[in-house]
């Protein structure tokens, strides 16, 4: 090649930013195709050890998870819409390029519609007519813990799958009931399924239940502008305490805590929670402030319940 052959700009992709660019797109790949196949029910146990392993390591603040798996999103989704639209190698140079630069690209929460029903839902049976003893189906310790705090007698069992295959499960295999969000069944047009909405004050909310968040390219003007229609200002600023809350924890929806903010006028009343996974031991503290200042409201419930209850021992034992 002469001094006057103009380098393919390709070229210039370093081996570094190829292998970061490349490790991600397979993490991507990997993790999705483990996470679909959990979610179709068919997890197993090396899968379930892969993806807990992997939540777990990037948990050391609950913003981490919303980041990481945005990433690996996009890093395992775009090659295939990319290579189509470029018809372009799988594994070129420029898509590597191009996966890398989405990587690094800032994304921001555009738009929070209004919110759903935030209650959670008992399929099968309300909780009145179970049985003493009676198996309850759940993936979630804070709905175990709430729902093991008021009816200590009830068993559980964990269920995984999409939403119908949760649903099914409800009166088969000793099952009686089983937990789900109220929000999940109304949007796919199955309320009528429900034996029982569970009031937030018999089981509060996973952070941000019900709750839709839009994402688009921070630097996306136009696109930010389009959202923005759709915002709902009440459920934003709800939805921020309670992820203030979150953030305070430094954890994610897997451990045994809940938080669910309300607004009245320009007032924000959030409640916080934290359980032993038995149910044993839950401790609840409430604050109500400005809600544009929501966010530090929620930070503060979770400080108060991290070091002056003992919420920090029993997230330990979790």
């Amino acid at each position: 090649m002469s001094a006057d052959t103009p380098r393919d700009p390709e070229a210039r992709l370093t081996g570094a930013h190829m292998l970061v660019a490349n490790v991600a797109l397979l993490g991507g790949i990997v993790t999705g195709l483990l996470q679909g196949l959990e979610h179709a029910g068919f997890a197993f146990p090396a899968s379930e050890y892969f993806l807990r392993s992997y939540y777990h390591s990037v948990s050391m603040h609950g913003v981490l998870n919303v980041l990481v798996w945005t990433t690996f999103f996009i890093a395992g989704f775009l090659p295939f819409i990319s290579a189509r639209a470029y018809a372009m190698p799988l594994y070129s140079p420029r898509l590597g390029w191009i996966t890398f630069w989405v990587m690094l690209a800032g994304l921001v929460i555009a738009a929070v519609p209004e919110r759903a029903d935030v209650r959670d839902a008992l399929v099968g049976a309300a909780l009145v007519d179970l049985p003493e003893g009676a198996v309850v189906a759940t993936g979630s310790l804070r709905r175990r813990a709430q729902l093991a705090h008021v009816r200590p007698d009830l068993r559980f069992e964990g269920v995984r799958g999409n939403m119908a295959t949760r649903v099914a499960k409800a009166g088969q295999d000793g099952v009686a009931a089983v937990v789900v969000a109220a929000a999940a069944l109304d949007r796919l047009g199955w309320g009528d399924r429900i034996a029982e909405r569970l009031e937030v004050d018999v089981m509060v909310p996973q952070v941000g239940q019900a709750a839709l968040a839009v994402e688009c390219r921070a630097e996306d003007d136009e696109v930010r502008c389009a959202l923005g229609r759709i915002e709902h200002g009440p459920s934003r600023r709800a939805v921020d305490a309670e992820r203030g809350f979150l953030a305070e924890l430094g954890g994610d929806c897997s451990l045994p805590a809940a938080a669910y903010a309300t607004l009245a006028g320009d007032s924000v009343r959030v409640r916080g929670l934290i359980a032993t996974v038995d149910g044993s031991r839950v401790i609840r503290h409430e604050l109500s402030g400005p809600a544009a200042a929501g966010a530090a409201l929620g930070r503060s419930v979770a400080r108060t319940l991290l070091d002056e209850q003992g919420g920090a021992e029993l997230l330990g034992g979790a």
